[in-house]
């Protein structure tokens, strides 16, 4: 299901969004005017759960929040979110988030732990030279498979993209379909 939408540099609500009691929870709670807490409340939902967000690719869900808090001028309010917002956080995974896409999550961390245990990699640090003949095996039979993981996460990438733009045809929404062939 696809809650929200990112277009021209701003998150706004789709129809469906307001099918879902969190959601609605959120809107009315927000009786100002413009609504803006309520709109930044959505930007913070997206930027920090979207699999489509910019922040997707920073794996640590604290780090995700402190980024999207700064880079994206958010009160730091939410790094300690309401009851209702937290509702709303977890209605909106529960509806947005395919099984293909838990996937490619998954295979995104692997591959970043996979980058960090190449970066600290030290053969010295091995107690004896079994050892370090072991690691150092270890280490270049992790770089030969390294093309073919990046060529196999950006398959499974163009995958989930797919997958996005498909549901969204399925519900009518051909327009919004057109926003991701660029790229998730």
């Amino acid at each position: 299901m696809k809650l929200l939408k990112y277009e021209n540099y701003q998150v706004t609500p789709s129809e469906e969004l307001f099918l879902v009691k969190a959601f609605r929870v959120l809107y009315e709670k927000d009786t100002s005017e413009t609504k803006d807490t309520f709109m930044d409340q959505l930007s913070f939902i997206f930027f920090v759960y979207d699999p489509r967000s910019s922040y997707a690719d920073i794996f640590d869900e604290s780090e995700r929040i402190d980024r999207v808090i700064v880079e994206e001028g958010l009160s730091k309010k939410f790094k300690n979110p309401s009851k209702e917002l937290t509702k709303a956080i977890e209605r909106y995974k529960e509806l947005t988030v395919t099984t293909s896409q838990k996937l490619l999550d998954s295979m995104r961390k692997a591959v970043a732990r996979l980058g960090e245990f190449m970066e600290n990699f030290n053969p010295y640090d091995a107690e004896d030279g079994l050892k370090q003949a072991q690691a150092a095996k270890q280490l270049s039979g992790i770089t030969n498979d390294v093309p073919v993981l990046a060529k196999k996460l950006m398959e499974t990438e163009k995958l989930v993209e797919s997958e996005i733009v498909e549901k969204t045809r399925m519900r009518g929404g051909e327009e919004q379909a057109h926003a991701f062939e660029g790229g998730l």
